[in-house]
């Protein structure tokens, strides 16, 4: 007998015992991938195994080549099935080969009982494996792609209900906190801190939105959280995250997490609100977080960034700064020359700024900045002499106005003094 004839022979056989052989590639399936067999999915397995036996047995029994097959319409199915209820594509990837290794069991009995040569057996069953490897090929990236672009709708969809939800919350609405959860997978009545995230790009093309969901599961394993996190991308380089926390104290090392942030994700930055309590603390951390990274972005991605509402001066500068030109006017004013725009005038605020706390002693101000208490006494004079004796500021206002100046840098300086 011809290859051909015997290939056609063996695809009628099988035609023949059809319930034996699905019944054994599901049986192969069912010992091996038990999650693929719960009670909801027992029957569309058996039916998908059945869909592709008779693909198999028809392309064999006509002598269609595996290009130009078509899948079952119950094997996509089953697929899209499968990312509906979060079955990994491993799984399914996998069940196909213990489908296959049950099926070629079945047909090396059939050409075991064929009547025909041991030679002409020996061709026709590296024949048949070979066309069962290329049909797997086929058959996986069909049903493999149908599942990945229903992960993809799925993943989209929860993605939007999210989003909607959160802005329900944020906006006022009434949302109750079980469907709340039940949506977003994130509990209302926790202790939360919100937080900011972004990337400074060039180019808006790029999105950046699974580099920060990834960074911000980092940041939920680090001290002071609990691990459970809330995720919503605002754009392609901005995200909004809620943080699950313990306790209400300050996040410390906040700097060494910015940096390492922005050393795992170049041009990334983040910062967080204060740690507050339930529907209420949700919004509010929010809203703090946001005036944290107004101000971090004000003040330009190339100096160092305020990452937390409750860090020093940051909650006045969110009220004061939300009319930059004239906060800068205001500065100038209570400042005069010491608010310029340069590296003298910058050594000589940080000393200005310390002085006070340090009870206007030279020598306890040295001591803080391991200066000279002469050294100290220059720059508090020079200091003087730049903001002027007819200036109108009182300390506590030359004090926030001081403030200004080391959170907001050039945003409020003065680009008119040169630097000598």
């Amino acid at each position: 007998m011809t290859l051909d004839s015997l290939v056609i022979r063996i695809g009628t056989i099988m035609h023949s015992k059809f319930d034996r052989i699905s019944d054994a590639m599901t049986e192969l399936i069912v010992q091996n991938e038990t999650p693929l067999v719960s009670e909801e999915l027992a029957d569309m397995l058996a039916s998908s195994v059945s869909g592709n036996l008779e693909t198999v047995i028809q392309l064999l029994r006509n002598q269609i080549p595996v290009e130009e097959a078509r899948p079952s319409t119950v094997a996509i199915r089953y697929a899209q099935l499968l990312a509906d209820r979060g079955v990994s594509a491993d799984q399914l990837r996998r069940a196909y080969h213990h489908g296959a290794e049950g099926g070629r069991r079945e047909i090396f009995k059939i050409v075991r009982d064929l009547d025909c040569s041991a030679d002409e057996k020996l061709q026709v069953l590296h024949h048949i494996d070979g066309f069962l490897h290329s049909y797997i090929d086929w058959i996986s990236a069909e049903v493999l792609d149908a599942y990945e672009q229903e992960a993809r709708r799925l993943t989209d969809f929860s993605a939007t209900a999210t989003a909607t939800v959160i802005r329900d919350v944020l906006s006022g609405t009434p949302v109750p906190e079980a469907r709340f959860e039940s949506i977003a997978h994130y509990r209302l009545d926790q202790r939360h801190r919100a937080s900011v995230m972004w990337v400074n790009q060039d180019s808006p093309a790029v999105d950046h939105t699974t580099d920060l969901q990834t960074q911000a599961q980092w940041i939920a394993r680090g001290p002071g959280f609990t691990g459970t996190t809330l995720f919503t991308a605002v754009d392609r380089g901005t995200a909004w995250v809620w943080f699950g926390v313990e306790g209400t104290d300050p996040l410390t090392e906040t700097t060494a997490l910015s940096q390492e942030l922005h050393s795992r994700v170049p041009g990334a930055q983040i910062c967080f609100g204060t740690a507050q309590s339930g529907v209420a603390g949700f919004r509010t951390s929010h809203r703090q977080a946001q005036s944290a990274e107004y101000l971090a972005r004000i003040t330009g991605p190339d100096r160092p960034a305020p990452v937390c509402y409750d860090d020093p001066g940051v909650a006045l500068a969110s009220l004061l700064s939300s009319d930059v030109p004239a906060l800068r006017d205001w500065v100038n004013e209570q400042l005069g020359e010491l608010a310029a725009h340069s590296d003298n005038a910058a050594r000589l605020r940080e000393t200005y700024s310390v002085f006070p706390d340090s009870g206007a002693s030279f020598t306890r101000t040295g001591g803080l900045m391991m200066l000279h208490r002469n050294t100290v006494k220059y720059r508090i004079e020079q200091a003087r002499a730049l903001i002027g004796a007819e200036n109108p500021g009182t300390p506590a206002e030359n004090s926030v106005a001081l403030h200004m100046c080391r959170l907001l840098g050039p945003s409020v300086l003065s680009t008119d003094t040169q630097e000598e």
